[in-house]
């Protein structure tokens, strides 16, 4: 027997991880609406990398995006390389992690595995957010 609380995390992960995907090929499709297919984001300068990456991870898409946005005036530094954030979790939700991961602190309050503390309803709730913010300012 499961305990209800496995349950639950398990379903907030499940629901965080579809959220999130679907939030970055909506951001996806809208870059296509804005530039055409097999167009990269133009920018006039490489995108800054903040002080604090999501595991060091490389640059991507949403970062460029985010540099678009802040080069057209519409949005802050913040919310421009969380766009790189959203990318980077829409990678890791449709590519399974090869490798285990130490506990997390989940923001409910316990120990869990890092993808549960990665793919939780609050990160959900700021990426749809964030994306759509992102497709409402490409396609108006």
């Amino acid at each position: 027997m499961v305990d209800r609380s496995s349950e639950s995390l398990n379903a907030e992960f499940r629901h965080a991880l579809t959220s999130i995907a679907a939030s970055a090929f909506a951001v996806d499709s809208a870059i296509v609406v804005r530039f055409g297919r097999n167009t990269n984001v133009p920018v006039n300068s490489t995108p800054i990398p903040p002080g604090r990456r999501l595991n060091g991870r490389p640059l991507n898409w949403g970062d460029y995006l985010g540099q678009y946005f802040i080069e057209a005036g519409s949005t802050d530094v913040r919310a421009a390389h969380r766009l790189g954030d959203l990318v980077a979790l829409r990678h890791d939700s449709v590519h399974p992690f090869a490798e285990i991961l130490p506990l997390s602190s989940h923001p409910a309050g316990m120990q869990t595995s890092m993808e549960i503390v990665m793919f939780n309803a609050d990160v959900a709730a700021e990426m749809f957010e964030l994306a759509r913010f992102a497709v409402s300012a490409l396609v108006d």
